[in-house]
């Protein structure tokens, strides 16, 4: 089972990345890039976890 929680997991930290590199970017198109990459992410550990 806990295999199968690995891609969520790496989905999970992704986002969490994406997320911390919003805080530190002072460009705003950075940090627009960094929470549209975060939502992605985050979305796709809904779909890995329906798989």
């Amino acid at each position: 089972m806990k295999d199968l929680m690995y891609p969520a997991y790496q989905k999970f930290y992704s986002a969490i990345c994406a997320l911390e590199k919003f805080d530190k970017e002072n460009d705003f198109f950075d940090n627009i890039s960094s929470l549209d990459k975060f939502f992605s992410e985050y979305r796709n550990v809904t779909f890995v976890l329906q798989k």
